[in-house]
């Protein structure tokens, strides 16, 4: 029987086939409910009332979002929940956003530079349930097959199921083996691939804007992919090294 692993350089042939059609991901498809304070960076973008995108804590006045989450929208239209895993237990903290800063090269159609920073109207104060992650270092590089973490709220199927507790699944990366604009031509140097190639779980429509962590360090940004637990079709991140810099050069606090 093939591992796991060797179903994995099935992945150019089935994308070079089936087209290029894509979402911006949002939830978690398979996967586990996190317990309590499990994650306590994860936060939830809103835009005019809708639970829109996750977004992650950096620091006490600023959370690291996608910018497609956050496209053409105001300041007064968006708000930013901290603080639960479980929207209906009511214990989140709600912040206004007082200034949002997109990545200047972001193109909402090739998805490249999908990363915008959100000024929080107020300091959060930190707890076991709101707490800054740090990121990844400049230049940083990351293990093919090492396993990644991605969370958030929303769909949990290709139905378009929504559960209120915070999933979270553990999905490997990608090398640019496979990675690349060969297989897959909207990929950019800003980008990474993970997942499970046989698609039990991992991102779905509610988790873009999420973090992507290994070993308690944010490496990337949930940006986009091909369907909601499809094998052998990675999810694409924003890749939080090369996009390092600016970060340090924007965040607020």
């Amino acid at each position: 029987m093939l591992s796991v692993k060797s179903l994995v350089p099935v992945l150019g042939l089935l994308l070079v086939l089936s087209g290029h059609g894509f979402y911006f991901a949002d939830a978690i498809i398979g996967g586990q409910f996190a317990r309590p304070a499990q994650f306590p960076y994860q936060g939830s973008v809103v835009v005019d009332g809708v639970n829109q995108c996750g977004c992650s804590v950096i620091s006490r006045t600023t959370v690291l979002t996608g910018a497609h989450c956050v496209a053409g929208a105001t300041n007064n239209r968006v708000k930013v929940i901290l603080g639960t895993s479980d929207f209906n237990e009511g214990d989140g903290q709600t912040f206004g956003v007082k200034k949002i800063i997109s990545h200047p090269n972001f193109n909402f159609i090739s998805r490249d530079y999908d990363i915008a920073l959100l000024w929080l109207s107020r300091p959060a104060q930190f707890s076991d349930i709101i707490r800054s992650i740090s990121l990844a270092p400049a230049g940083s590089n990351y293990l093919e097959n090492a396993t990644a973490i991605v969370s958030g709220f929303g769909e949990i199927n290709s139905r378009g199921d929504r559960e209120s507790r915070l999933k979270y699944a553990k999905i490997q990366l990608w090398g640019r083996r496979y990675c690349n604009s060969a297989n897959i031509p909207s990929i950019t140097d800003r980008m990474i691939c993970a997942g499970d190639p046989l698609g039990r779980q991992g991102p779905c429509k509610g988790d873009s804007g999420g973090a992507l962590t290994l070993g308690g360090i944010q490496i990337a940004i949930s940006s986009w992919g091909f369907g909601c637990g499809a094998p052998y079709r990675p999810s694409i991140f924003t890749y939080v090294p090369i996009v390092r810099e600016w970060i340090d050069a924007n965040i607020n606090g």
